[in-house]
């Protein structure tokens, strides 16, 4: 039999009825369900075995006491507090039916019903050195750390699933801290896509696999101005699922045992954004010591538009199945990076790192880059150095034709008509239709042979050479200031790579390389902008199509000879139609004469850091442009070798480096003085054509 429980005399001894203003507290174990003065007027009481109120039935053996005070109920509110080996936690009457709450010693799970309607907000806060927090539905939830510390023995620490939408609010200072040799997937594991509040900090260690890890995207939305910060991880610093948008706030990964951030792809390729990166404001601050680790890694699109990245890497290169090789780089995007704004600091010290990465094309149009990798190029087990298909020197042989090079479009082939295969990292620079010298097989093949006509005949060589920038598609710079230093003394350290076209319409681009300063694999298009490009041993600017200079700065400084300033690719031509160009280096390819071609003058000589080059029309005070060479330039003490040196024009010019210079203005058949950080001139006489090497 079940009737209205108006007085239970028994049970409540303190209560003639509950007033307006108070709240009446049933408390089972380490559970207290807040039961308003609205809804405590009525309690069925059925058989003496149980008590229902709200919907909510309780046996009455289970009821430890029950009392009155005037504690503020929130609706769809549940408190924990954890307070060393215990947690307490409080439920709101009106979404008390929905929940399955279980609470053992400081290990709290609740569990929702599907048929809840409504948002439940959850806050935690407390200390426990044993405890962890799960919670499992089908709703949307709003989670709150507020100044909790939580270290958990056998699992997360805290554990959301629900599948839908997560407002994580982080306030006051919260650490969490998951169990070693667990099975969780992370310290702090949400099945659900995540935005994240707040103004407090969340530290996180985790001790068996991630440290953070979403099933779905992640958003740190503008009115988030505190940080999560990544003490440590077993793998991954935080592993998103989806996506991640970043629009305030900090990240942080101190230390990891892969990637410091990594963007997945999820199994539905419905999923808008699958895989991408959007960063629009906030700090990202990571450092990855894990061999191959990247720092900021998405599996597609990146797009950046603002914030400030402090990004470290420090592990070398790794060899994997079928003997490739993989790399550190501070900044990995699986498909096309798009950046618009932003500070960057990347730097990469390990064997083959690289500053970014990119799998598909590249677009900069704005945003200030300071990029450097000092390690040297990683080769895989089975090298047998060299690494790149070239006529043999005895007998000419060359590749089959399946081992079709990926620059066989951009017309390089072999005396046979068979395309050449270009290894990753290497620069195409001799004419496939004619023995190389002696010097240059010499200075090619590498550690360990191959090279020009070595035994490295199959496709077991492998390696990781380190970059500044490198992209798999096109690069394209619209603005922007970008400095690279690569010091990794190897063939393949180069500035800025791209294995397809490079263009450059605005922007400075400031580059110091071993090897080439900026390589494209296909034509190259600088048509504004300001570039300062130093290869130590290799080429400034080297294209392996044509070179389009139409307008903007630069400044090109390759090594001695062979190599040159300005360098396009055999059968390819170099074209100057505007700007103002100043080429320095071993020899310089020649400029073919086309409709709008710009004049220029040669001569060979020597410049020196810090020093400036003035042009002027000759026995004219005015000057068309001076040229100030970088200080970090320091030229090569042997311009000796077998390529060709142009012979300094009318004038005269010394010995040494050869140098071509076009300006804005400058007319064929006109002559020109050139001051070379001197008040006495050298005039040369311009030309539309130059032949070089």
């Amino acid at each position: 039999m079940k009737k209205p429980l108006l007085l239970l005399i028994s049970l409540l001894p303190c209560m003639y009825c509950v007033a307006a203003d108070k709240t009446l507290n049933i408390q089972v174990g380490n559970v207290t369900y807040l039961i308003p003065a609205s809804a405590a007027a009525e309690m069925i009481y059925d058989n003496g075995t149980t008590l229902t109120v709200m919907g909510k039935s309780l046996m009455l053996s289970d009821i430890g006491k029950m009392y009155v005070d005037a504690t503020a109920v929130v609706n769809n509110e549940v408190v924990v507090t954890y307070s060393g080996s215990q947690a307490s936690v409080t439920v709101a009457g009106n979404i008390a039916k929905y929940l399955s709450v279980d609470v053992n010693g400081a290990q709290v799970r609740i569990n929702q019903d599907d048929t809840l309607a409504d948002e439940i907000t959850y806050t935690l806060t407390g200390s426990s050195s044993n405890g962890s927090f799960y919670t499992e539905g089908s709703k949307k939830i709003t989670l709150n750390l507020n100044s909790l510390v939580l270290t958990c023995a056998d699992s997360a620490a805290v554990n959301i699933r629900n599948g839908k939408r997560i407002a994580l609010n982080i306030n006051g200072n919260n650490t969490l801290t998951d169990a070693e040799n667990g099975t969780q997937k992370a310290c702090l594991a949400i099945k659900g896509h995540v935005e994240v509040g707040g103004t407090g900090t969340l530290t996180l260690k985790g001790n068996t696999a991630h440290a953070l890890k979403t099933n779905e995207y992640m958003q740190l939305t503008n009115a988030f101005t505190g940080s999560i910060i990544v003490k440590s991880a077993a793998k991954d610093g935080l592993h998103i699922g989806q996506y991640l948008q970043m629009d305030g706030g900090t990240l942080k990964v101190e230390s990891c045992g892969d990637d410091g951030i990594q963007i997945e792809k999820t199994d539905d390729s419905t999923d808008e954004l699958n895989g991408q990166a959007i960063i629009n404001a906030g700090t990202i601050s990571i450092s990855v010591s894990a061999d191959a680790g990247k720092g900021l890694k998405s599996d597609s699109l990146m797009t950046i538009t603002g914030g400030t990245f402090d990004i470290t890497t420090t592990g070398n290169g790794v060899t994997g199945t079928n003997d490739t090789t993989s790399a550190c780089a501070c900044i990995k995007a699986g498909y096309d990076m798009v950046v618009k704004g932003g500070t960057f600091t990347l730097k990469s010290t390990g064997t083959g790192g690289k500053g970014i990465s990119v799998d598909g094309n590249l677009t900069i149009s704005g945003g200030e880059f300071n990029i450097t990798t000092t390690g040297t190029r990683y080769s895989s087990s089975n090298s047998g150095g060299g690494g790149w298909w070239a006529p043999s020197k005895n007998n000419n042989a060359f590749p089959p034709s399946n081992e079709s090079a990926r620059i066989a479009s951009e017309g390089h082939f072999t005396p046979d008509g068979q395309p050449m295969r270009l290894l990753d990292g290497d620069n195409f620079r001799m004419p496939p239709y004619q023995q190389p010298s002696e010097e240059h097989i010499s200075r090619r093949q590498g550690p360990g042979g191959g090279g020009w006509g070595g035994d490295n005949s199959t496709d077991s060589y492998k390696r990781s050479s380190p970059k500044g920038i490198k992209a798999d598609g096109d690069i394209l710079i619209n603005g922007g200031n970008i400095k690279v230093s690569v010091t990794g003394q190897a063939d393949g350290s180069e500035g800025i790579e791209t294995k397809k076209t490079f263009t450059i319409t605005d922007g400075y681009v400031e580059v110091y390389s071993y090897d080439d300063a900026i390589n494209s694999k296909s034509h190259m298009y600088v048509q504004g902008g300001n570039i300062s490009a130093i290869a130590t041993n290799n080429d400034g600017l080297d294209s392996n199509g044509n070179m389009y200079i139409r307008g903007g700065e630069v400044m090109a400084f390759g090594g001695k000879s062979p190599e040159c300033g300005l360098d396009a690719a055999e059968q390819c031509y170099l074209y100057i139609t505007g700007g103002n160009v100043l080429a320095v280096g071993g020899g310089n390819n020649s400029v073919s004469s086309t409709t709008g071609s710009q004049a220029l003058v040669s001569t060979s000589g020597t410049v020196t850091a810090n020093t400036t080059i003035k042009v002027t029309a000759n026995k004219s005070t005015t000057s068309l442009h001076t040229f100030k060479i970088p200080n970090n330039y320091t030229s090569p003490s042997d311009s000796g070798g077998s390529w060709h040196m142009p012979a300094a024009g009318p004038g005269g010019g010394s010995s040494g480096m050869a140098i071509l210079i076009s300006v804005e203005g400058m007319a064929s058949g006109s002559k020109y003085d050139v001051y070379n950080n001197s008040t006495s001139a050298t005039t040369l006489t311009a030309t539309n054509t130059y032949s070089g090497r």
